[in-house]
């Protein structure tokens, strides 16, 4: 039997992108316009559905374009991606594309060590429609193991956001690597880089302490730098020391502990 060759799926949906063939929509997109075709539009994005049901357009039946936030290439970029899967990526179109809410298993590709930390604040922006910020979170234990919160953007090192921070203390996995410890220590540092007086430390950590299980802190965190910084409270302080101290979690002599904290041995 003669074998019939045909271009794939993929390829034939780029073909009808690039030459237009029958398309039966045209947007105008700050002026200048974009054809395209329809039900492949409705049947990749509801967000289009629901534009094709809107007044959203000129007298002619074109569809106004007219986001701030989006070029003529950026929304082209994002049409090729409902088309092929596919979307032209790099850090001068992420937010755009985001705002668009597409391409994220791209970006998701590109996390690493040196870029996770900025994506999770991009991600922070569009939480509310996109996925990425809780990609980046699930992904931080691996990538910051060893590194501090801060990234390098524009030629500097950038502190990451008390928004951020506080994120990363309520959502970010813990486990026997990445530990509470590891993890309360990251963002104390965090503190004292964006305040280097300790006398506010305790400030920015506020909103971030609800979500830090103190019990969990290696009995000798708690009793140098939570107890030295009075984060806790005396009757919070006495609670998680009593609970680390008796965790089967923390093998540190317990006469050790106590002889760090007791007051008699701290004169």
């Amino acid at each position: 039997m003669e074998s019939i060759e045909s271009s794939s799926l993929k390829e034939a949906f780029e073909n009808l992108f690039e030459t237009k063939k029958c398309s039966d929509i045209t947007f105008v997109v700050h002026g200048k316009e974009l054809q395209a075709h329809k039900i492949v539009l409705l049947t990749r994005s509801t967000v289009f559905e629901a534009m094709f049901n809107s007044n959203l357009k000129t007298n002619d039946g074109k569809h106004l374009i007219e986001d701030p936030e989006i070029t003529y290439e950026d929304f082209e970029n994002f049409l090729k991606f409902l088309y092929t899967d596919c979307c032209k990526l790099d850090e001068g179109n992420i937010k755009k594309m985001l705002h668009l809410n597409k391409c994220i298993e791209e970006i998701e590709k590109w996390l690493n060590v040196g870029n996770i930390l900025k994506y999770a604040e991009i991600g922070l922006l569009y939480e509310e429609t996109c996925s990425l910020l809780d990609s980046c979170l699930l992904k931080l234990p691996k990538y910051i193991f060893n590194q501090p919160l801060k990234y390098f953007s524009e030629k500097q090192w950038v502190l990451i956001s008390p928004e951020l921070t506080l994120k990363i203390a309520e959502k970010c996995p813990r486990d026997k690597n990445f530990t509470e410890d590891r993890l309360f220590k990251k963002i104390f540092e965090w503190a004292k880089y964006y305040y280097s007086h300790p006398q506010f430390y305790k400030t920015v950590l506020n909103p971030i302490m609800p979500f830090i299980k103190f019990e969990k802190l290696d009995p000798i965190t708690l009793a140098t730098t939570v107890y030295n910084n009075k984060l806790l409270s005396a009757e919070e302080y006495s609670e998680a020391i009593s609970k680390a101290v008796t965790s089967k979690e923390n093998s540190v002599s317990t006469d050790f502990v106590y002889m760090k904290v007791h007051p008699l041995f701290r004169e």
